[in-house]
């Protein structure tokens, strides 16, 4: 964990600048909206197909 610094650190980093960078992300790209494919990975041993275009 050294590399990344204390677990405050990365707690303060994860909170303050990847979340919301994240939501700037959802807000400008719309992914869910505009996706082809959508997967649901709540549990990541069992996803889930949540959208796929039928052609």
């Amino acid at each position: 964990m050294a590399l990344f610094g204390s677990r405050e650190q990365v707690l303060e980093r994860y909170t303050h600048r990847y979340l919301p960078g994240q939501q700037l992300y959802r807000e400008a790209a719309r992914p869910v909206e505009t996706a082809d494919v959508l997967l649901g990975y709540e549990d990541p041993a069992a996803p889930v197909l949540r959208r796929w275009p039928v052609p």
